[in-house]
């Protein structure tokens, strides 16, 4: 539901700028993208914590999105809400390995090898981010929990980190 309220917003915001017919595909690109911006922006606002991390694990959910998950990341390590930290980055790490998984099985499709590499970085950075939030903060055993899945993944083994939340 979060990704339709979501989109439902973002094409009211769209709706509000004027485009001339056939205007450049980067130009569109560039619209929506201010579009979106100011749609998290004022979900942030409003607290819509919730329904943002609905919206980034449902729309990025094989990569791209860094700056909405750092900002929301960011904005629940403010507040104090770790359960909810937890959800956004072990959803978005279990997404993109899944997806780079998924990807790997057919490396002959068309794509294939760039499409892996770009999840294989966002999954690394995924890890990373969240292993440093939990470094500074975090329990033990979430941090110990990261680090062997991690550890997992970098060898080419699934890591098996569950999405369980507290």
């Amino acid at each position: 539901m979060s990704y339709a309220n979501f989109k439902r917003e973002l094409e009211e915001e769209l709706s509000r700028r004027e485009f001339s017919p056939g205007c450049d595909h980067s130009v569109l690109r560039q619209q929506i993208d201010e579009a979106s911006r100011v749609v998290f922006d004022r979900w942030m606002k409003a607290r819509k914590y919730d329904e943002l991390v609905g919206w980034l694990i449902e729309n990025f959910d094989s990569g791209g999105g860094s700056s909405y998950i750092s900002a929301l990341s960011n904005e629940l390590i403010g507040i104090g809400d770790r359960e909810l930290l937890r959800k956004l980055w072990r959803s978005v790490i279990c997404s993109r390995e899944k997806s780079f998984w998924a990807w790997s099985q057919m490396p002959s499709a068309k794509g294939a090898d760039q499409q892996i590499s770009s999840l294989l970085a966002e999954t690394n950075w995924s890890f990373e981010e969240y292993i440093s939030e939990v470094r500074k903060s975090g329990p033990a055993k979430e941090l110990e929990e990261l680090e062997e899945a991690f550890s997992r993944f970098k060898r080419g083994v699934k890591s098996k980190l569950a999405r369980k939340f507290i």
